[in-house]
Protein backbone atom coordinates (compact mmCIF):
# COMPACT_ATOMS: atom_id res chain seq x y z
CA UNK A 1 0.00 0.00 0.00
CA UNK A 2 2.68 2.42 1.04
CA UNK A 3 4.21 2.03 -2.77
CA UNK A 4 0.42 2.68 -4.21
CA UNK A 5 -0.06 6.01 -2.12
CA UNK A 6 3.23 7.08 -3.29
CA UNK A 7 2.72 6.45 -6.89
CA UNK A 8 -0.48 8.73 -6.71
CA UNK A 9 0.64 11.43 -4.54
CA UNK A 10 3.68 11.77 -7.32
CA UNK A 11 1.16 12.15 -9.57
CA UNK A 12 0.14 15.55 -8.95
CA UNK A 13 3.57 17.41 -7.94
CA UNK A 14 2.86 21.12 -8.73
CA UNK A 15 4.70 21.89 -11.58
CA UNK A 16 7.22 24.54 -12.63
CA UNK A 17 7.40 27.61 -11.19
CA UNK A 18 8.95 30.52 -13.88
CA UNK A 19 6.80 34.00 -13.33
CA UNK A 20 5.28 35.25 -10.56
CA UNK A 21 1.55 36.06 -10.47
CA UNK A 22 0.30 39.65 -10.69
CA UNK A 23 -3.02 39.53 -9.43
CA UNK A 24 -4.75 43.40 -10.53
CA UNK A 25 -3.41 42.82 -14.62
CA UNK A 26 -6.03 44.14 -15.75
CA UNK A 27 -5.56 47.90 -13.86
CA UNK A 28 -1.29 47.31 -15.28
CA UNK A 29 -2.86 46.20 -18.75
CA UNK A 30 -5.11 49.43 -19.35
CA UNK A 31 -2.04 51.43 -18.16
CA UNK A 32 0.36 49.61 -20.89
CA UNK A 33 -1.95 49.73 -23.74
CA UNK A 34 -2.10 53.16 -23.11
CA UNK A 35 1.53 54.03 -22.62
CA UNK A 36 1.84 52.24 -26.00
CA UNK A 37 -0.78 54.48 -28.06
CA UNK A 38 0.63 57.61 -27.04
CA UNK A 39 4.28 56.37 -27.47
CA UNK A 40 3.85 53.55 -30.75
CA UNK A 41 7.39 52.54 -29.95
CA UNK A 42 7.76 51.46 -26.29
CA UNK A 43 9.75 48.64 -25.10
CA UNK A 44 9.21 49.18 -21.78
CA UNK A 45 5.20 49.00 -21.92
CA UNK A 46 5.30 45.93 -24.90
CA UNK A 47 7.98 44.47 -22.67
CA UNK A 48 5.16 44.62 -19.64
CA UNK A 49 1.87 44.31 -21.58
CA UNK A 50 3.17 41.13 -23.10
CA UNK A 51 3.77 39.67 -19.78
CA UNK A 52 0.42 40.39 -18.56
CA UNK A 53 -0.99 38.56 -21.58
CA UNK A 54 1.59 35.71 -21.25
CA UNK A 55 0.47 35.82 -17.42
CA UNK A 56 -3.69 35.28 -18.55
CA UNK A 57 -2.61 33.00 -21.57
CA UNK A 58 -2.89 35.32 -24.11
CA UNK A 59 0.17 33.96 -25.89
CA UNK A 60 -0.69 35.00 -29.57
CA UNK A 61 -1.28 38.40 -28.57
CA UNK A 62 2.03 38.69 -26.54
CA UNK A 63 3.95 36.70 -29.37
CA UNK A 64 2.88 39.24 -32.04
CA UNK A 65 3.40 42.13 -29.81
CA UNK A 66 7.00 41.16 -28.78
CA UNK A 67 7.66 40.22 -32.15
CA UNK A 68 7.18 43.53 -33.50
CA UNK A 69 8.82 45.09 -29.96
CA UNK A 70 12.32 42.98 -31.17
CA UNK A 71 12.05 44.85 -34.48
CA UNK A 72 13.13 47.73 -33.29
CA UNK A 73 15.22 46.41 -30.03
CA UNK A 74 16.85 42.91 -31.15
CA UNK A 75 19.04 42.80 -28.66
CA UNK A 76 16.77 43.18 -25.56
CA UNK A 77 17.23 40.73 -23.12
CA UNK A 78 14.02 41.01 -21.36
CA UNK A 79 11.97 41.25 -24.84
CA UNK A 80 13.43 38.06 -25.84
CA UNK A 81 12.66 36.51 -22.55
CA UNK A 82 8.92 37.27 -22.38
CA UNK A 83 9.03 36.05 -26.66
CA UNK A 84 10.69 32.79 -25.05
CA UNK A 85 7.37 32.29 -22.43
CA UNK A 86 4.88 33.21 -25.50
CA UNK A 87 6.44 30.66 -27.68
CA UNK A 88 6.52 28.09 -24.89
CA UNK A 89 2.78 28.84 -24.55
CA UNK A 90 2.33 28.52 -27.83
CA UNK A 91 3.81 24.98 -27.73
CA UNK A 92 6.83 25.80 -30.20
CA UNK A 93 9.25 24.58 -27.60
CA UNK A 94 12.44 24.57 -29.96
CA UNK A 95 12.00 28.32 -30.59
CA UNK A 96 11.39 29.49 -27.19
CA UNK A 97 14.68 27.72 -25.97
CA UNK A 98 16.27 29.48 -28.91
CA UNK A 99 15.00 33.19 -27.75
CA UNK A 100 15.75 32.16 -23.46
CA UNK A 101 19.17 31.54 -25.00
CA UNK A 102 19.53 34.60 -27.06
CA UNK A 103 18.58 36.82 -23.81
CA UNK A 104 21.07 35.32 -21.67
CA UNK A 105 23.95 36.03 -24.56
CA UNK A 106 22.76 39.31 -24.64
CA UNK A 107 22.78 39.41 -20.71
CA UNK A 108 24.91 36.74 -19.28
CA UNK A 109 23.46 38.16 -15.12
CA UNK A 110 19.77 37.21 -16.53
CA UNK A 111 19.02 34.75 -14.02
CA UNK A 112 15.23 33.97 -15.30
CA UNK A 113 16.66 33.36 -18.81
CA UNK A 114 19.05 30.93 -17.21
CA UNK A 115 15.70 29.61 -14.88
CA UNK A 116 13.73 29.37 -18.36
CA UNK A 117 16.20 27.74 -20.64
CA UNK A 118 16.50 24.66 -17.96
CA UNK A 119 12.77 24.46 -17.57
CA UNK A 120 13.09 23.91 -21.46
CA UNK A 121 15.41 21.40 -21.02
CA UNK A 122 13.75 19.55 -18.39
CA UNK A 123 11.28 19.88 -20.54
CA UNK A 124 13.05 17.73 -23.19
CA UNK A 125 14.68 15.18 -20.91
CA UNK A 126 17.73 16.85 -20.72
CA UNK A 127 18.03 16.92 -17.23
CA UNK A 128 21.45 17.05 -16.49
CA UNK A 129 22.12 20.04 -18.94
CA UNK A 130 18.67 21.44 -16.94
CA UNK A 131 20.72 21.29 -13.55
CA UNK A 132 23.51 23.25 -14.63
CA UNK A 133 21.35 26.36 -16.00
CA UNK A 134 18.91 25.82 -12.70
CA UNK A 135 22.54 26.46 -10.39
CA UNK A 136 23.20 29.01 -12.56
CA UNK A 137 20.07 30.75 -12.19
CA UNK A 138 20.10 30.29 -8.48
CA UNK A 139 23.35 31.99 -8.26
CA UNK A 140 22.23 34.85 -10.30
CA UNK A 141 19.09 35.72 -8.55
CA UNK A 142 19.71 34.71 -4.74
CA UNK A 143 16.59 36.08 -3.48
CA UNK A 144 14.24 33.87 -6.32
CA UNK A 145 12.80 30.97 -4.87
CA UNK A 146 11.90 29.43 -8.28
CA UNK A 147 15.25 27.97 -9.59
CA UNK A 148 16.29 25.83 -6.80
CA UNK A 149 12.22 24.82 -6.91
CA UNK A 150 12.63 23.66 -10.54
CA UNK A 151 15.66 22.21 -9.97
CA UNK A 152 14.46 19.83 -6.75
CA UNK A 153 11.82 18.77 -9.30
CA UNK A 154 14.29 17.96 -11.98
CA UNK A 155 16.00 15.74 -9.47
CA UNK A 156 12.88 14.09 -8.58
CA UNK A 157 12.53 13.05 -12.25
CA UNK A 158 16.30 11.54 -11.85
CA UNK A 159 14.93 9.97 -8.97
CA UNK A 160 17.77 11.70 -6.75
CA UNK A 161 15.49 12.45 -3.76
CA UNK A 162 17.92 13.42 -1.09
CA UNK A 163 19.20 16.28 -3.22
CA UNK A 164 15.13 17.15 -4.33
CA UNK A 165 15.09 17.51 -0.72
CA UNK A 166 17.84 19.60 -0.31
CA UNK A 167 16.91 21.75 -3.41
CA UNK A 168 12.93 22.01 -1.72
CA UNK A 169 14.20 23.19 1.62
CA UNK A 170 16.77 26.06 -0.20
CA UNK A 171 13.51 27.13 -2.28
CA UNK A 172 11.51 27.39 0.66
CA UNK A 173 14.17 29.08 3.02
CA UNK A 174 13.92 31.65 0.12
CA UNK A 175 10.33 32.14 0.10
CA UNK A 176 8.66 30.03 3.14
CA UNK A 177 5.12 30.81 2.06
CA UNK A 178 5.69 28.91 -1.35
CA UNK A 179 3.41 26.33 -1.26
CA UNK A 180 4.04 24.28 -4.21
CA UNK A 181 7.41 23.62 -2.83
CA UNK A 182 5.79 22.30 0.55
CA UNK A 183 3.44 20.19 -1.05
CA UNK A 184 6.52 18.65 -3.76
CA UNK A 185 9.04 18.62 -0.72
CA UNK A 186 6.26 16.32 1.52
CA UNK A 187 5.69 14.28 -1.20
CA UNK A 188 9.05 13.34 -2.44
CA UNK A 189 9.85 12.77 1.42
CA UNK A 190 7.24 10.33 1.32
CA UNK A 191 9.03 8.48 -1.65
CA UNK A 192 12.22 8.31 0.05
CA UNK A 193 10.39 6.68 3.27
CA UNK A 194 10.12 9.50 5.60
CA UNK A 195 6.87 9.48 6.31
CA UNK A 196 7.16 11.90 9.84
CA UNK A 197 8.56 14.47 7.83
CA UNK A 198 6.64 14.20 4.81
CA UNK A 199 3.28 14.16 7.53
CA UNK A 200 5.11 17.57 8.74
CA UNK A 201 5.52 19.06 5.81
CA UNK A 202 1.55 18.39 4.68
CA UNK A 203 0.63 20.07 7.87
CA UNK A 204 3.06 23.08 6.94
CA UNK A 205 0.89 23.32 3.54
CA UNK A 206 -2.69 23.03 5.36
CA UNK A 207 -1.39 25.73 7.95
CA UNK A 208 -0.51 28.00 4.76
CA UNK A 209 -3.86 27.08 2.07
CA UNK A 210 -6.03 25.25 5.03
CA UNK A 211 -9.16 25.00 1.86
CA UNK A 212 -6.62 23.44 -0.17
CA UNK A 213 -9.19 19.92 -1.61
CA UNK A 214 -6.01 18.68 -3.40
CA UNK A 215 -3.44 19.21 -0.74
CA UNK A 216 -6.04 17.38 1.99
CA UNK A 217 -6.55 14.35 -0.28
CA UNK A 218 -2.59 13.89 -0.69
CA UNK A 219 -2.14 14.14 3.24
CA UNK A 220 -5.14 11.34 3.89
CA UNK A 221 -3.48 9.37 1.05
CA UNK A 222 0.17 9.50 3.30
CA UNK A 223 -1.72 8.90 6.41
CA UNK A 224 -4.11 5.64 4.70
Amino acid sequence: RPAIIIAVLATVLCGVRTAQELPHWRNSEALFRRALAVTKINSIASNNLAHELNQRGDYAEAATLLAEALQHKPHHAPLLNNYGLSLKGLGRPAEALQAFQTALTKRPQFGDAANNIGDMLSRADRHEEALRFFRDAEALSPYDASPPYNRANTLRKLKRFDEAIAAYRIALARDPKYTKAWNNLAIVLAQSGDQSAAAEAFEHVLHLTPDDSSVRHNYSLLLG
